[in-house]
């Protein structure tokens, strides 16, 4: 018996779109821009997402009122609010799906018994994930645009993210259908120094440009459809990275006082008494904290019912920093 197995994937994208500036004086500047695209990912009633953006900048250093400063070569407030699109879906594996919204089928060839499995429900529904983003900052330089410096803050609101729905039981017989089914939010800031300047350096000229930047940004759900909050998915109020964990009062320092822990933690210490000649509680074991208060520590699968843990940190690095240096000699 011999298996020949093929596989295609087709997607095509429409877009137009358009963009206009405006200047006035060097002082004032405007920029709106808008966009729609049609992807083949989705239903043909569902395809088409219209995105737009507009910013605009206010350059002080051109006013009457700073003219004059000689030490500050630029200063700029700026400031912009727009929207994005995405048609990005990925099955649970990690693999893109070009057309989540038809039924997948698997078939098995056993011995010349074919047999049809539906291995993924289609949905009609889906449609793009959106985002908004508002971004507030300020250039400026000094020195005669020999340092730089220039800071953002920023909210991006996701909309309607293209994921799995909520867990299924396993009766199902499928993998859980894409669905626009959460919301997240994310707050952060970046901020960038650089110092630049030249001389001669064998009577050539010789330029260098030194900086560094500093960010940081969290994320969390607002919204998805899970009431129960399990924390083997998302739920709203999460911040992305969560890590839940026990909370730990020291060590008992004697045999007495570890007999004397009026709260059961055999479930923590399973995996020391399965191999330990002498169960239960000893001078030098792991002080639980029962944070419920009934006297026995247990294991948290909900953020409704925190029992006995509690987030104790985040997987997800914070103060991404970066720096560098370039320059260049002529000769």
């Amino acid at each position: 018996m011999s298996d020949m197995n093929s596989y295609t994937q087709e997607h095509s994208m429409e877009s137009f779109f358009g963009r206009v500036n405006y200047d006035f004086d060097n002082k004032y500047y405007l920029s709106a821009s808008i966009r729609s695209d049609e992807s083949s990912k989705f239903h043909p009633d569902h395809r088409r997402g219209t995105f737009w953006s507009v910013g605009g900048s206010w350059r002080l250093t051109q006013e009457e009122f700073l003219k004059d400063v000689e030490w500050l070569s630029n200063l700029k407030l700026k400031a912009s609010y727009g929207t994005q699109g995405n048609d990005g879906i990925l099955d649970i594996n990690g693999y893109v799906v070009y057309q989540p919204y038809l039924k997948q089928y698997s078939v098995t060839n056993n011995n010349g018994d074919f047999s049809v499995v539906e291995t993924y429900r289609g949905n009609k529904d889906l449609t793009w994930e959106k985002s908004k983003n508002l971004n507030i900052g300020l250039e400026a330089a000094f020195l005669n645009n020999r340092l730089n410096v220039s800071f953002d803050a920023y909210i991006r609101d996701t909309k309607d993210m293209l994921m799995a729905g909520k867990t299924l039981p396993g009766v199902y017989g499928a993998s859980s259908p894409r669905m626009n089914v959460a919301d997240l939010r994310t707050k952060g800031w970046e901020a960038s120094i650089t110092w630049g300047d030249s001389f001669t350096l064998a009577s050539k000229p010789f330029n260098y440009r030194i900086m560094a930047g500093i960010g940081d940004n969290t994320s969390k759900v607002t919204k998805y459809d899970n009431p129960n909050r399990t924390l083997t998915d998302p739920y709203e109020g999460q911040q992305l990275g969560e890590i839940w964990g026990y909370v730990v009062d020291g060590y008992f320092k004697t045999d007495e006082e570890a007999r004397n822990y009026k709260v059961d933690q055999s479930f923590v210490n399973q995996m020391i008494n399965a191999s330990a000649l002498d169960n239960g509680l000893h001078a030098g074991d792991l002080k639980f904290v029962d944070l419920d208060g009934n006297n026995k520590i247990e294991q948290t699968t909900s953020a409704n019912d925190r029992k006995d843990m509690k987030v104790i940190g985040n997987s997800l690095p914070r103060y991404n920093y970066n720096f560098g240096i370039s320059a260049d000699w002529y000769g």
